[in-house]
């Protein structure tokens, strides 16, 4: 007969003193449902273990690439901080450039400007007797900023002494460290058939007075025309 009583669980056999156990019908029975759970609880075994697994292998992907992330992100701000040095250095480059320019600019712009008429001129010896008028009766100075760099320039037109040599003096703002002279600064020529005649020079001297020379021009009606070529007005060791 079977058993009297079951376990809890999976109810097997549990027998009384009275109990007749049977080995075909309780035992095998007790041993089916054992070998049945046994193989639940080891297919739940592989399952938990592979899902554990998996787990752990993507915990470990997770721990690389967060390892791969954190290398990059390390990377990238390196790669910033170096980015960022190179712009302030791009930066601090262009605004040296800039200043470099900017003083450039100011040594080559001849913004302040002399004009002389006759008038404003000194005539040496009764050398010369001014008989242009408008732009043939000028001379201009032009210089920059911190006076450097400048142009003497214009139109002289006159009659020039039987015996003396031409002498013109303006004063101008020209403050040069030493004299020099300006060989040749202009031409002359007659203006009765346009005969060029020769060259003349300028004196500049430290007090700014500048003189335009010619001599044996022999009193002829003449133009003298200083031509408008820069000059460094600096004495940079090139002054003669």
């Amino acid at each position: 007969m079977s058993s009297t009583n079951k376990t809890t669980n999976y109810e097997l056999s549990q027998y009384v003193g009275t109990d007749k156990p049977t080995y075909l019908g309780d035992y095998n029975s007790d041993m089916l449902k054992i070998d049945a759970q046994m193989k639940v609880n080891a297919n739940g075994i592989a399952s938990a273990t592979s899902t554990a697994n998996t787990a752990s292998e993507t915990a470990n992907t997770a721990i690389t690439n967060a390892g791969t992330a954190q290398t990059t992100a390390e990377t990238a701000q390196a790669n910033a901080t170096n980015a960022g040095n190179t712009a302030t250095s791009a930066l601090n480059k262009a605004n040296a450039n800039e200043t470099e320019i900017t003083g450039i600019k100011s040594f080559l712009t001849l913004n302040d400007i002399e004009e002389f008429l006759p008038n404003d001129m000194t005539i040496n010896n009764n050398s010369f007797t001014i008989t242009g008028t408008g732009s043939n009766a000028r001379i201009t100075v032009a210089t920059n900023s911190d006076g450097s760099l400048g142009k003497i320039y214009g139109s002289l037109i006159g009659t020039a002494s039987p015996t003396e040599p031409v002498s013109v003096s303006i004063m101008t703002k020209l403050r040069p460290s030493s004299d020099f002279t300006i060989n040749p600064m202009g031409v002359i020529r007659k203006t009765d058939n346009n005969q060029i005649l020769g060259i003349f020079t300028v004196e500049v001297k430290t007090t700014g007075e500048v003189i335009f020379k010619a001599g044996g021009v022999g009193g002829y009606p003449i133009q003298m025309i200083a031509l408008p070529f820069v000059i460094f007005v600096s004495d940079f060791g090139d002054i003669q």
